[in-house]
């Protein structure tokens, strides 16, 4: 089972660095209070908060 966390965890690493990514060029070109720049900030704060309870669950073991 930790292996699936592990997994997930790398993955997750991978998604929230891409999102991040493409939030930062889209508030760029359409300014931060686009509504597809805040969808974009939106779904990574559910990621993170996400990425936070799969490190919890790996530390505790």
């Amino acid at each position: 089972m930790e292996n699936l966390y592990i997994k997930n965890f790398i993955t997750l690493d991978y998604e929230i660095d891409m999102l991040r990514q493409a939030m930062i060029e889209k508030g760029k070109t359409k300014g931060l209070n686009d509504p597809e720049t805040l969808q974009y900030s939106e779904k990574l704060d559910k990621l993170i908060f996400y990425h936070q309870h799969l490190r919890k669950r790996l530390q505790k073991g």
